[in-house]
């Protein structure tokens, strides 16, 4: 684990963090993972408990090993419960790209076997904003929902709602040109 301790400022606060951390390490990467049930998953919580714990160490000071430990322990659950409910909306995110998706997607990749690679990138550019973005970053990039987001400063959501009415849109659009007869 790596950790700043350049953002300890008091040599108390240091000898404190080292003395907590050694003592409930183990103890706390055991609690997270009964929880999320996966080693790396664990090891991002672990780290980002750990670093909770070092911003907020001056807390600690003339606290008992039973509140301080009480206080970690809580710290870590409710880091781990986090991720969990993070991973969920994610997959809500994803579930909403239903079978009908699947379908939209084959028939748009059926459209554009058919047609050059040019007449493809001219139909993704006609379609225009905020869709053609969208489609490029995820079909000619590979990005993930979640790195367009990223990219584009959006909410995953909103970034998956663009890709599936590009999706449809590009379907009309190839089936109404001369590019698809």
């Amino acid at each position: 684990m790596i950790l700043h301790w350049n953002a300890v400022s008091k040599e108390d606060d240091h000898k404190l963090f080292e003395t907590i951390y050694t003592k409930y390490e183990d103890d706390i990467f055991r609690k997270i993972y009964k929880i999320l049930k996966n080693q790396r998953d664990t090891e991002d919580v672990a780290q980002e408990t750990w670093l909770y714990i070092l911003e907020h160490i001056d807390i600690f000071q003339g606290k008992s090993d039973r509140s301080i430990k009480a206080y970690i322990f809580s710290v870590a659950k409710n880091k781990a419960i986090d991720l969990i409910r993070k991973k969920r909306r994610e997959e809500k995110i994803l579930c909403k790209f239903d079978d009908t998706d699947v379908a939209d997607e084959s028939e748009m990749f059926e459209l554009c076997a058919e047609q050059s690679d040019e007449s493809v990138l001219n139909a993704i550019i006609e379609l225009g904003e905020p869709y053609s973005s969208v489609l490029t970053y995820y079909y000619l990039h590979g990005h993930t929902l979640k790195e367009i987001s990223k990219i584009m400063k959006l909410k995953e959501s909103t970034v998956g709602s663009r890709l599936t009415r590009g999706r449809k849109k590009l379907i009309l659009l190839l089936k109404r040109s001369d590019l698809h007869e």
